[in-house]
């Protein structure tokens, strides 16, 4: 099998996965709704829910992350050699802006890339990993950041999360439902 063949099924699989979780988040609905004796209730909440769920994380999730991180924007002169390093392989993975550079200020080895497109991506690394990875080293990291920019993995596991967020979110109201008698009892 070659590559684009791969890709394909890669896709495939990645729609499957999606709709899966989108169906178990139907499946809470209608369970919460015939709970409370009416199943069109529960899957209209489900529904509403995961709309404003997932249009919070489309449009805020990247600066959410970053929040919750500690990240902190790079800027020249202290990160000048970072800011280019991204510019450049920017530039030879074809993506069309530079995504912006964060900084965060942890001694562990980890970087990672998020935005809903390449228009609006970011990436950020640690300390750790400026102080310890050489210049190749860092631009290896910097590389494999950039292309799941590019080939939109960023989007795919934003969604992902969303989903599995509003799983454990509607499997909680369910669970608690349970234990609290349910139906106003």
């Amino acid at each position: 099998m070659g590559i684009y063949e791969e890709i394909s099924g890669n896709r495939t699989k990645t729609v499957l996965l999606v709709a899966l979780f989108f169906g178990l988040v139907v499946f809470l609905g209608l369970v919460i709704g015939a709970l409370y004796g009416n199943q069109y209730v529960g899957l209209i909440l489900a529904v509403v829910v995961g709309v404003i769920y997932f249009l919070m994380s489309y449009y805020a999730g990247s600066r959410m992350i970053l929040a919750m991180s500690g990240a902190k924007e790079a800027t020249k002169p202290e990160y000048t050699a970072l800011i280019n390093a991204v510019e450049g392989l920017t530039i030879a993975a074809g993506l069309p802006k530079p995504p912006k550079v964060y900084v965060i200020d942890d001694s562990a080895l980890n970087a990672f890339a998020t935005g809903r497109n390449p228009e609006q991506a970011s990436v950020t690394v640690t300390t750790g990993l400026l102080h310890k990875l050489n210049k190749l080293e860092l631009e290896g990291v910097l590389a494999h950041e950039l292309s799941h920019i590019k080939n939109y993995d960023i989007r795919v596991m934003m969604l992902t999360a969303v989903l599995v967020g509003l799983t454990v979110l509607l499997s909680d109201f369910l669970l608690r439902s349970f234990l609290w008698g349910g139906k106003g009892d």
